[in-house]
């Protein structure tokens, strides 16, 4: 959606500032103001990189593998313990 910053900058008619003072104040507010409905939306690109890299590594819970040879985790568990002493 394109953003029409005349409508806007009446608002700013008391601040004194210039017209390119103003054109660049709009267009912050409206990107601040865009991070939030997409962050709401699940669609930021941080959160869409975060997802996208779970998918990449297969660390979402539903398609890890589990196993139910707790020797094994044990034994490893124990050799990382002891090499952190």
């Amino acid at each position: 959606m394109p953003l029409d910053i005349e409508k806007y900058k009446r608002h700013l008619s008391s601040t004194g500032w210039s017209e390119a003072r103003k054109d660049e104040f709009v267009r912050t507010v409206a990107t601040i103001m865009e991070s939030f409905v997409d962050s709401a939306f699940g669609i930021h690109p941080v959160q869409l990189a975060v997802k996208e890299k779970k998918l990449d590594s297969r660390q979402e819970s539903s398609v890890l593998v589990k196993s139910k040879n707790s020797e094994a985790e044990n034994n490893f568990n124990g050799t990382i313990q002891a090499e952190s002493e």
